[in-house]
């Protein structure tokens, strides 16, 4: 990042995101950039990209439900 916007940031300076498409901003679609205001001026930061989070499949939620009733009962057994 910018030094100016991590100053910014530090000094307690207001933070706004900027998604994207914008053709102002120079930004692509799945895209987004902050910008931080202090004192009158402006200092932008990195653009990042917006992660796609997958849905999980019904076995993938049951494998992970399984695997954390497998621990809850590690954690009782020793308990116990």
């Amino acid at each position: 990042m910018s030094v100016g916007f991590n100053s910014c940031v530090k000094r307690k300076g207001r933070v706004r995101r900027v998604s994207g498409p914008s053709k102002e901003h120079g930004l692509k679609r799945n895209e987004y950039v902050n910008f931080c205001f202090i004192d009158g001026k402006s200092f932008r930061g990195e653009v990042k990209k917006k992660t796609v989070k997958k849905a999980l499949s019904k076995k993938e939620r049951i494998d992970v439900l399984d695997r954390s009733l497998d621990v809850l009962k590690k954690h009782l057994a020793e308990i116990m």
